[in-house]
C-alpha cells in the first residue's frame, strides 16, 4: 500500500454488516477501514482521523445516519477547516428507497448501499473514490 491510505469508517448497529464491509473493502481496495456500531465512538473517531469516505446506517440507536453525518461536518468545518469532508453513503433497507432522492440532494451523499449488502454492487458505489487493488495478473 502506499505511504497514505485512504480511510474508511464504517457505521452500523449489525456488527455483520461492519465485518462485510471491512473485509470487502480491505481485500478489493487500496484503503484502511475502522468500524463501529457506536454513533458518539463514530463522531469521535471522525474528528481524530482523516477519512475519506464514511458509510453510515440510516438507523443508529442513539442517532439517525443523516443527523450524524450532518455534526461531523459542522464539527469538522469548526475544528479542521482545512480538512477535507468526508463522502458519506447510507445504509438502509429496500423499503426505505422512497428517501432516496431526499438523501441524495446533499452534494456530499454519493450512494445508498441498500441491505442486505451485496459486495459487487458495494465496490460499484466506491469505484470512483476508493483506489481499487491491482489484480496481481495484470
Amino acid at each position: 500500500m502506499s505511504a497514505t491510505v485512504d480511510k474508511v469508517l464504517v457505521v452500523h448497529a449489525d456488527l455483520a454488516v461492519c465485518r462485510l464491509a471491512r473485509e470487502s473493502l480491505e481485500t478489493f481496495c487500496e484503503c484502511q477501514v475502522e468500524t463501529t456500531s457506536v454513533a458518539l465512538g463514530a463522531f469521535e473517531r471522525a474528528l481524530q482521523k482523516d477519512f475519506k469516505l464514511v458509510l453510515l446506517d440510516l438507523h443508529l440507536e442513539t442517532l439517525p445516519g443523516p443527523l450524524l453525518h450532518d455534526l461531523i461536518c459542522r464539527a469538522l468545518k469548526v475544528c479542521a477547516p482545512t480538512r477535507p469532508l468526508p463522502a458519506v453513503m447510507f445504509f438502509c433497507e429496500a423499503s426505505e428507497m422512497a428517501r432516496r432522492d431526499d438523501l441524495l440532494r446533499d452534494a456530499r451523499v454519493k450512494g445508498l448501499l441498500t441491505l442486505p449488502l451485496n459486495i459487487e454492487r458495494l465496490l460499484e458505489k466506491v469505484r470512483g473514490i476508493l483506489p481499487l487493488k491491482r489484480s496481481p495478473f495484470e
